[in-house]
């Protein structure tokens, strides 16, 4: 977690969970005069601490001292680093490797209109959305972010199970020099912020 405690000391991190709670950072394990310690910006939450298939509430609070709580922030932020299964194997040998404007639908209904690669400024639309699930079987960039996206539709309905903005995915196409028909490999990176 990120902690935005101001004049004041973030003093408690905690998971809860069908576990109970774990309190996993509390700032009075080390000394009850906060003047005498830092504040920490960051406080790391043990991957063991959070159930995989469950709610799990992270809880942290400001103070001043051990006895004197302050609330907390609204600018707080959780942030996570997920890892999954996303692996593609190598796709074909490819006539073109351009790119488009991808049109996604992802799991709450929101929609998002993405050009893949970034700086991709051609006429050509891909879509992955429930309606209609295209894009240019002829194009390498096209054909490696459609199996992408396909990877985290987890129940197969045309609507993408992550949801990121624009700000949290980077796709990175390093081409397979002297070889004019293959492009790759692929370099996917997504990061969620909550």
């Amino acid at each position: 977690i990120t902690s935005y405690s101001g004049e004041h000391w973030t003093d408690l991190v905690s998971v809860s969970n069908s576990n109970g709670v774990d309190v996993v950072y509390r700032l009075t394990d080390w000394l009850p005069d906060y003047q005498l310690l830092g504040d920490p910006y960051i406080v790391e939450i043990p991957g063991s601490s959070v159930l995989s298939g469950e709610n799990n509430t992270i809880s942290f609070r400001t103070g001043d001292n051990g006895s004197s709580s302050s609330g907390c922030s609204g600018d707080n932020r959780a942030i996570y680093t997920l890892r999954m299964k996303t692996m593609t194997n190598y796709g074909g040998v490819f006539l073109k490797s351009e790119g488009c404007t991808w049109s996604l639908e992802f799991q709450d209904s929101t929609t998002l209109y993405l050009p893949i690669p970034s700086d991709y400024v051609g006429a050509s639309e891909c879509n992955y959305t429930s309606t209609s699930i295209a894009f240019d079987g002829d194009d390498a960039i096209s054909d490696s972010v459609y199996r992408l996206f396909d990877s985290i539709d987890f129940d197969d309905d045309g609507r993408i199970d992550l949801i990121f903005d624009e700000d949290m995915i980077d796709f990175e196409i390093t081409p397979t020099s002297d070889i004019q028909s293959l492009w790759g490999p692929a370099k996917f990176k997504l990061m969620v912020w909550v």
